[in-house]
Parts: C-alpha cells; structure tokens; sequence
C-alpha cells in the first residue's frame, strides 16, 4: 500500500491496524410506520396505533421502535379505535368488517359485520364497553365489544357521518350536512339536532366532566361553542381555515381548544370569550401541507399528537404551551442520501423525494425537519466536524447550513449560505475534508463549480442561535467553474488531502481535478456505463467507481489505470464508499443489496438484503466504521452495526461445542449406546454415523423381536419429534438411492411408520416430495430384485441340465456327484433339494458325496 500521507490522512489514523469486517447485523429501521388513514394513540401517549393500507402497526413512541406489525383483513383499514383500557384495539375495513384485535399479540378476539357502507369514523366509551361508528350509510350504530352485537342502530344523518363522540351515556355525531345529532343511549333517540355550521362537521370534544359544553369544528372554517342541555350555540369564533380536528388544550386550560385543518396551523382558542380570531396560531406542517387528526390522550398525559398530510406525527406537550416533544415520520418516500452530521454523529441527514431536510436521531427516531430550498432536495454532504452541512436541490442551488443543538438536545439547521451559479439541479456536492472551507458542486448542466466559504464560517459562531439566522444568510459565488462531462455529473468527492477533486458521470467516465484551479489531472475510462459515484480511499491514492455496468472499479492515481474490478451485483450499482481504513468496500445497487468487499482478496465477504427497492444512499459513523446505514427507494433507513467480533465468538463457541458433541458421540459408539449415539448424531446432522449404526445393529440384531435389532433403537426413534422426525426422513430418502444402503433406510421408514401416527406425518411441509422420492427409488429395488431371482431360476435349470456330465475325468466326480445327497435327492444353486421327479421336497445345503 502507498503512504497514507500522501494522500494527506492523519498519522494516528495510519498508525491504527485495521481490522477486518466480516458481518453486519440491523441495528434501527427507520422504516414507513403510517401512509395516512386512520391512526390512534394510547390514553397514556406511550404508544400509537396507525395504519399501513390493510396493517395495523404498533408503534413504541419513546424509542420510536415497530413493536409489532398486524394483518387483520386483507383489505383497507378505514377507521380504528384503542379503548380506555387498551385491552382492545377495534378496527374497521373496507370489507365492512369490524374487528377486535389484541393489541399485544395482534390476534384477533372477535370480529362481525358491520354496516352497509364504510365505517368512516369511531369512538369508544371511557368503561371501553361500548364502541360508537358512524358510517357512510349515513347511520350511528352502538356495539357491545365483549359480545359483538349491535346494541343500538340510530338513523337521520342525511349523508356521511363524518365525526363522532362519546360523553357517558350521551353520543354526539356530526355530518356532511353540517348538523350535529345528540344520541340519548337510555332513551335510544335522537334528543337534540345542533345546527349552524354550513359545511361538514369534522371535529367533536366536551369541555370539562358535566358534559354541558360541546365544541365543534367543521370545513366552513369556525368553531361553534354549545350548551348542550339548552341545545344553543353560545359562541361562533371564525378560525380562517378549514378545520378537521378539535381537542381539549389540557388541564391547564379547561376553557380552551386547540383545532387544526388545511393551513397546517395549530390554532389555540378561548371558547370563553367572544373572538374574531385565534389566540395564537403556530406552524407544524410544511408549506402545502394540511393537519388531518389532532388526536387527544388522557388529561394526566398532558399530550395532543398531530398528524399532517406528508405523514408526519408530532406531540405536543400541553403542560409547555404545546412545544414539540418528539416527531415521528410516517413516511420517508424515496430516500435519496444521507450522512451523519452534528457533535459525535449523533445525528443523521436525510434527503428524500422532497425539498426538506430531515434530522434523525438514530437513538431515539426523534426527527426535525427543514426547509429552506425550493426544489427536491438531491444530495447531501457533512463537515468532518459535523457543525456544517451542504445541500444541493433542483432549485439549481447549493446550500450551507450550521448544525447546532439547543439546551434540550433537539438539532437544528440553520442557513448560512446560498450557493448560485448552476443553471440545471445541483445532483452532487462535497465539502473539504482537511478543513480547507470550500465546496464542490455537480450539476445536470455539466459544469463543477468551486465555492470558497471561508468568510462564511470563520464569521458565524458554532453558538449563534435561531434568531440569527436571517441575518446570517448570505449568497456566494463559485471561485471558478468548469465543462466537466457531457452528460449529467451524478458525483463529486475530495481527497483527503484537499488538492484534488473527482467527479463521475453518466458520460461513463470519471475525471480528477486540481482543486487549486480546477485544471483536469486525469480521466478514468473503462466502464460500459454512466457512472453514479466515486470515492477516495481515505489512506491510499486511490479511487473507488461504482456504474450501471453492474461493476465496481478501483483506480490508481497515479497513472489512473484500473487497479481491481469487482463483479457480483445483478443491477447498476449505486454507490460506493471505503471503510475499515480503506481496505475494504461497501457498495448497493439497484438490486437492492449491500455488500461488503475486500480489496486485497477481490471477494464479497457479506451481503446485507434489508431493502426491497433501490438502495441509493450509504453512510458510516465511527473511526472504523462500526455503524453503516443505507436508504432506498422503499423508504427504509436501514442502521447496519459491526458484528463481525459477535460472530467470530458465536463460531468458536459453535466449535468448541462441536468438539465436546463429537467426543460424547465417540464415547457413545464405544460404549455400543446407539440411542443416544443416534439421537446425538441427528442434532449434529451427521446422517453417515446413523447409517453406520442402524448397520451395525442390524448385522448382530441382539433383540430379534425389534424392526432394527434393538428395541433401544426402535424406541428412540418411535419418540423423536416431528422435525427430528422429517431430518430423519430426509437422511433415509438419500440412503434409499443407494442399493447398498437402502434396507437400512427400509428399516427406519417402518420404525417411523409404526411408531408415529399416519396424520401427524401428514402435517410435514416436506412430506409429499419426500414420498415421492422414496416410492420411485423403491420401485428401482424391487424391480432389480425381482430380475435377480429370475436369473436364480435360469442358474439352477443350468446346474440340473448338467447333473450328468461328468467333467472330472479319469474317474474323478462330476457335478451329479457333487449335488446329490445321500438319498439321491438333487442339491440346488440356493439351497432348495429336487427329488427324481423335479419337485422340490426341502431346503438344504448341497452336500458332497464321499
């Protein structure tokens, strides 16, 4: 290997001996958790249940983790509810199912239809008894959950009910007519119809425990405040937006409201008072994007969870003026980069098929998300310090971000600088890698820029806070810019030591640049392909190429001859990148698998399938690259950790284990214990020392009363399980294939035959080939013995023919002498005796006549 210095790494990273990776195990999956539809959350806010078209996922909001993932119906989910006591989750299909699942095991407790058209909107009442839907029937119907029958059946909605709400025994509905309905349960009647919203009712709550104030929201963009014993409007307060939820404010404030809708604005309302307007108004959802749930937990839990129409879940804390405690993202879309940025890499930068930046923390799916750019968001790249992170987007600009993190430990990003110069999308970009504060850019338009952003960082503090952000922009202008490639440039990468640059093309070539200048310094030519992405190695003069040619290439920079080329993707392949101190290589290609190569060997020593589309995006964090994580088109973010040092100890341990099995087996066969020396081999899977025990027992058969020769043996087997059953199976249809060992495995079939229940046979996945195989070999034995004993017959015709020629001579005997017994009988070829006549009176042996 060439001298890492001169490729400008530091001297203590040389000096550190890499070590090679073998395996990687999945760590987190930031994977899609909600795809809109319904969704709920537990009365304690620890956990939420959404919807993933016809699964229900349980999610674990704390560590942001799956718990489980369930299938109820095969069709769509269409509305669902988690009772009080969370005993119970109640979901309902398009298949006009109601369901009652486990929400621990996700099994199902009961289920039964429900109404004539889709239930569209549920609610559970607080002694989780009773389960209210409303349906696109136009009708409330009231279900007993414990014993599944329809206890009430309430009609006079005249079109779709579109919200609903339980206040004891009292159930409010709204509608697309915009009237409101009071359901008297005791009565089973219509007591009260509330009208004065002009448009569909979307959200219902009560205010405080008496149940005599109802506030209502609807899409004709006010709320209405009710006295429910009077059936009168108190107050109407405008809200300037069309609204699709309303919940309680929480304890602190037992007058106020928060309600949500089209302007993607948490509103907060004093239903006491008489408003023109909001109390106050804050942004959650991105720009174009609504809030479609605002979902209430219980009081104690001081927790309201909004939901927006790009999927993502944020809760908010009552008890801290509705401040952002965590955020969830249902759905990532295409994930198109990423890379680990912020103090120790805590933190991870995604772009996806969107024009935000997304801030994971990787150990708790906490995430914040940033906009700033106009168009999709196409690449992204870190500082090695990670205070600073660089964009590119199809808005045809390059952005400089600064990473900070507040006192509570939530990131944030703020814009430092706008790059301008490229006239199409800006598809790649990297930073400087020793510290020399610039930036290179790629674009659709052919051209690399160079950006120098030294006056941008040395005058901002790594401490300036949000309000300085506005004042903090400013727009740069590239040092020089060069026609680069003929085509799109798909990549751009530093060398360690900031001298050069290279960019990949799909022109199918890759170029390297002086960085000083921008003057060419060498082509790259050999794939068959465009090329998606280069890499420098961080300690050799080498460059690593990935293409759509399937292949991967390592470059000499010296001479820029191809050094090495790896093959073993199926697809283009998409990225590539060094780890393990440059001696290894982690790529992914379209194909949807990462592997893990070795250069000095050319092999793929590991191949990672947790994708299900095209992978993208490739990052690592850590000296030695201990954490990888890739993105794909699946909308999975995939955390990969070393696992090399696990394996190897679970593999020495599996051989020491192997020897101890392997010396007891020994013992075992010397000490003639072929039950356990049998039931011993079966676990190590050695089907030879079965065949050779089941031989050996059969040759002495001490016990004549068994199938095999030896009760022990006949017992063992008879009590073996259903899958040692089936391995035992699988070994006899091998030994069956072989004259010499098929009445060995004759012998187990019949022991396994007589000793076990023909049904539970049955039940073997691999049962029917496995008979199949054993009746068409068996056939073979029986037709070849049957060919056997008719040449026996031919033998002894031939011996008769010859009883009297003598071919002794001078007197010696012949064969009659030879086969005739002491009462002239005649001795046969298998031991069977002919009198005179040619019938066959005995079985003997041939004796010699004296």
């Amino acid at each position: 290997m060439a001298d890492p210095s001169a490729n400008g790494s530091n001297s203590a990273t040389a000096v550190i001996k890499p070590r090679l990776k073998e395996s990687f195990k999945k760590s987190r999956t930031f994977g899609p958790v909600f795809t809109g539809g319904a969704i709920a959350v537990s009365p304690d806010a620890s956990t939420l249940y959404s919807t993933i078209e016809e699964d229900v996922v349980v999610l674990d909001v704390a560590s942001g983790e799956q718990r489980r993932r369930i299938s109820p119906n095969a069709d769509t989910i269409t509305a669902l509810a988690i009772q009080p006591d969370t005993k119970s989750l109640i979901v309902a299909t398009r298949a006009l199912q109601l369901i009652a699942l486990d929400p621990v095991t996700g099994t199902t407790q009961r289920s039964w239809k429900g109404h004539e058209a889709p239930v569209l909107v549920m609610d559970i009442e607080s002694t989780s008894t009773l389960v209210a839907t409303g349906s696109a029937d136009s009708t409330v119907k009231v279900w007993d959950i414990a014993g599944a029958f329809c206890t009430h059946n309430f009609k006079g909605h005249s079109g779709v009910v579109s919200s609903i709400k339980f206040h004891k025994l009292t159930l409010v509905s709204g509608g697309e007519d915009g009237a409101i309905r009071v359901w008297d349960l005791h009565k089973r009647a219509c007591v009260a119809v509330l009208k004065n919203h002009v448009s569909v009712v979307r959200g219902l709550t009560f205010l405080g425990d008496d149940g005599r104030t109802l506030v209502s929201a609807g899409r004709d963009k006010v709320i209405c405040v009710w006295d429910v014993p009077s059936r009168k409007t108190t107050r109407v307060i405008p809200i300037y937006d069309a609204l699709e939820a309303v919940q309680p404010a929480g304890q602190d404030r037992p007058n106020h409201v928060v309600c949500a809708g089209e302007k993607g604005q948490l509103h907060l309302v004093d239903t006491s008072k008489n408003a023109d307007r909001p109390e106050r108004s804050t942004p959650l959802a991105s720009a174009g994007h609504s809030i479609t749930h605002l979902l209430g937990a219980s009081p104690e839990a001081g927790t309201v969870v909004a939901v927006t129409s790009d999927h993502n879940i944020a809760f908010l804390d009552t008890d801290n003026d509705f401040a952002k405690s965590k955020q969830l993202v249902g759905f990532n879309d295409e994930v198109i980069d990423v890379t680990f940025t912020g103090p120790d890499s805590k933190y991870l930068a995604v772009a996806t098929n969107s024009n935000e930046i997304k801030l994971f923390n990787t150990e708790t799916h906490d995430a914040e998300l940033f906009t700033g750019h106009d168009g999709v968001v196409f690449c992204l790249a870190g500082s090695k310090d990670g205070h600073w992170l660089a964009s590119g987007s199809k808005d045809k600009t390059a952005r400089l971000w600064q990473v900070s993190i507040d006192d509570e430990g939530r990131p944030a990003l703020h814009a430092r600088a706008s790059l301008v110069g490229h006239t199409e999308s800006v598809g790649a970009i990297a930073l400087s890698r020793k510290g020399g504060n610039f930036a290179v850019t790629g674009s659709q338009d052919r051209t690399i820029k160079l950006w120098d952003l030294k006056a941008v960082m040395s005058t901002v503090s790594d401490d300036a806070g949000e309000d300085a952000e506005p004042a903090a922009m400013v727009t740069v202008r590239a040092k020089f810019t060069v026609k680069a490639h003929d085509k799109d440039i798909n990549s751009v990468a530093v060398a360690p030591n900031d001298r050069i640059f290279a960019t990949a093309s799909q022109d199918k070539s890759a170029k390297v640049w002086s960085t000083e200048n921008g003057k060419l310094v060498g082509e790259l030519r050999g794939h068959r392909r465009g090329l998606w992405r280069c890499a420098f190695s961080p300690v050799d003069q080498v460059l690593a190429t990935s293409a759509g040619d399937k292949t991967i290439k390592l470059w000499n920079l010296k001479d820029f001859t191809c050094l090495r080329t790896f093959e073993g993707h199926t697809h283009s392949v998409l990225n590539v990148m060094f780890v393990s101190f440059g001696t290894q290589l982690l790529s992914s290609g379209s194909d949807g698998l990462v592997k893990l190569w070795t250069i000095k060997t050319n092999e793929c020593v590991a191949t990672l399938d947790a994708h299900e589309d095209r992978v993208w995006a490739l990052a690592s964090r850590g000296v030695d690259d201990g954490v990888v994580v890739s993105g794909g088109a699946d909308s999975v973010i995939q955390v990969w950790e070393d696992s090399t040092v696990e394996e190897q100890e679970k593999r020495l341990k599996a051989e020491q284990d192997l020897i101890v099995k392997e010396q007891d087996l020994s013992n075992y066969l010397l000490k003639k214990d072929y039950k356990n020396a049998i039931l011993l081999a079966l676990s190590l899977n050695k089907p030879y020392r079965i065949l050779k025990i089941v031989e050996e027992v059969m040759r002495h058969r001490q016990d004549a009363t068994s199938i095999s020769g030896s009760a022990a043996i006949d017992s063992a087997l008879g009590s073996l399980p259903l899958p040692q059953v089936e391995k035992l199976l699988t070994f006899a249809r091998d030994w069956n294939t072989h004259a010499k060992s098929s009445a060995v495995a004759h012998v187990v079939f019949r022991v396994l035959l007589e000793h076990h229940p023909l049904d539970a046979l049955l039940t073997l996945a691999e049962i029917k080939p496995l008979a199949d195989a054993v009746i068409a070999y068996t056939e073979r034995h029986v037709n070849r013995l049957d060919e056997w004993v008719t040449q026996s017959y031919l033998l002894d015709y031939t011996i008769h023919a010859m009883d009297g020629m003598s071919i002794g001579g001078n007197g010696a005997p012949g064969w009659a002498d030879l086969d005739a017994d002491v009462d002239g009988d005649v001795g046969m070829a298998d031991g069977r005796v002919e009198d005179e006549d040619g019938a066959v009176v005995k079985g003997g042996k041939r004796k010699r006549s004296d």
